[in-house]
């Protein structure tokens, strides 16, 4: 079972790799990379940070 994994993975890789070299559909690519970095935080468990801050309480 472990090689239909490996042989799967190694297929799709190819034919993504593919179809990012040769297509023009902006919105499709931006869809996969927001896909794959949403992945990627959940795989190595990071968060990003979405602002800073203020360590002050006096704003002025």
């Amino acid at each position: 079972m472990n090689i239909v994994k490996k042989l799967k993975s190694k297929l799709l890789t190819h034919l993504f790799v593919e179809w990012v070299k040769t297509s023009e559909d902006l919105e499709a690519l931006n869809f996969s990379k927001d896909l794959i970095q949403s992945r990627v935080h959940k795989v190595n468990g990071h968060k990003p940070i979405m602002g800073f801050r203020t360590h002050s309480n006096d704003i002025s």
